[in-house]
């Protein structure tokens, strides 16, 4: 009986993950004007600092997205509910803080099947 042959083919990564990828990481690099902000330290003593490694988490996904790793799905889910949380704390929560992250897990869940 002859065994099939598998060639373990790379799977590419979709133009829609790869422009979510470059919008996200130009967003990260848009927030360091605001980590430094007075408005950013009149939010709260720890903002400032907790906006840095948010941001830093963030690109940690977006190379993961970008490596179409699952991992970075999972944590992007869980640094979006920690961000809620937080901005419910804080007080300065909205519903449009919801809109972006609920996009970008939508996006990247509907090519969960692709990621390693």
């Amino acid at each position: 009986m002859e065994e099939a042959l598998v060639i373990d083919v790379p799977k590419k990564r979709p133009p829609l993950i790869t422009f979510l990828c470059v919008f996200s990481l130009i967003g990260a690099m848009l927030s360091i004007p605001v980590i430094i902000s007075s408005f950013s330290q009149d939010i709260g003593k720890l903002y400032p600092s907790y906006v840095a490694v948010s941001s830093l988490i963030g690109i940690g996904c977006m190379i993961g997205f970008w490596k179409m790793q699952k991992w970075a799905l999972y944590l992007y889910i869980a640094l979006t509910v920690v961000n809620q949380v937080v901005l419910i704390t804080m007080g300065t929560w909205h519903i449009y803080s919801l809109i972006i992250p609920n996009l970008v897990i939508l996006v990247v869940f509907k090519y969960k099947n692709l990621m390693k």
